[in-house]
């Protein structure tokens, strides 16, 4: 009785070890896989955007200055912290943002965290106005690599050197290396759910 359980205890061992194994290939291999030929059945467009849409997220302006010192910066909800130790965070771009670019040249950017009642510096910042920081006041930044700083419309913001640039799909992450940055108040954050901007009661 004792050898036939060491044999059992042997076999379900070496079983799960077999499974161990060949669950980690499958996910190993599953992650080497190009987008799209994981064998998912995505959701229809809409539904993937109406999901997505009631998620209530914080608003951030993501600025860069070109090699002329013009500036430029667009308007996003996919931002987040990576790394206390290197300090690093992120934000998703389109790749058909004309800010880009900039922030591939300067090798930096900004990430300004919108404060309640900046709405329309969001709108102006998501729009296609090739003269949007016309109608937006804004500091120089402390790092010759970083974005203009919105001083009046953010309550915190993060200069940058651009550290890693990642492609996924219709958009790239790109990550940035934390130099400096602000508390500037105690203002509410600017929110954006379902499609609209709205400030915390």
């Amino acid at each position: 009785m004792a050898t036939a359980c060491a044999v059992d205890q042997k076999m379900s061992l070496s079983n799960m070890r077999s499974r161990s194994r060949r669950s980690y290939t499958l996910f190993a291999y599953r992650e080497s896989l190009p987008f799209g030929d994981i064998g998912a059945v995505p959701v229809d467009r809409e539904t993937f955007l109406a999901a997505l849409s009631n998620v209530a997220s914080s608003v951030a302006a993501v600025t860069a200055y070109d090699l002329k010192r013009d500036p430029f910066g667009l308007t996003v909800n996919a931002f987040a912290s990576v790394s206390l130790d290197p300090q690093l965070v992120l934000a998703c771009i389109d790749l058909q943002s004309n800010t880009l670019q900039p922030i591939r040249a300067s090798g930096g950017f900004t990430l300004n965290f919108l404060s309640e009642g900046s709405a329309h510096i969001a709108s102006t910042l998501a729009s296609k106005d090739q003269e949007k920081f016309g109608r937006i006041p804004y500091a120089m930044p402390e790092s010759p690599k970083a974005g203009p700083v919105l001083v009046d419309d953010a309550f915190a913001y993060f200069e940058c050197e651009l550290a890693q640039v990642v492609e996924a799909g219709d958009h790239v992450v790109v990550i940035g290396l934390v130099t400096t940055g602000s508390v500037l108040d105690d203002r509410k954050p600017l929110v954006y759910w379902r499609r609209s901007f709205m400030s915390i009661h």
